[in-house]
């Protein structure tokens, strides 16, 4: 009677550390997911900005000073010296962005996180790389 009694809990015990395995599977595996998911809708959000941005791209590579007198809330001095600066011109292109998605898309900058011209250079940055060689040609 008392062998078969420590062999039931045996049982039970190697049930219970199957079950722990088994949720501690299923809540990486909704972690990871939670994750991948929120990456993944950063990257959509960030090609939607650039795809907002990419209009002002091309014009300010060649006339910085035209889209920064459409501005409303200019990030850098009127001075043509900065604002034809590599620097210049993506703070630029970035508040034009960030003006248009205000009135178009106002959750994609939250998504972004972007609250400055100087929080959208990064991806700015990443679009002159694309459009750049294509506006000198």
């Amino acid at each position: 009677m008392f062998d078969t009694i420590l062999s039931n809990i045996d049982k039970m015990q190697a049930i219970v550390v199957g079950i722990s395995a088994l949720i501690g599977a299923i809540v990486t595996l909704v972690i990871t997911s939670i994750r991948e998911y929120k990456r993944i809708r950063k990257e959509i959000a960030a090609e939607e900005f650039k795809e907002i941005a990419a209009p002002f791209s091309k014009v300010a590579e060649t006339e910085p000073m035209k889209v920064l007198a459409n501005l409303i809330k200019p990030p850098v001095d009127d001075l043509p010296t900065i604002a034809n600066s590599n620097e210049g011109k993506a703070l630029i292109v970035g508040q034009a962005a960030i003006e248009k998605a205000q009135k178009e898309k106002p959750s994609l900058l939250k998504k972004l996180g972007i609250n400055s011209a100087a929080d959208a250079v990064p991806l700015v940055s990443s679009l002159y790389k694309l459009i750049k060689p294509l506006v000198k040609k």
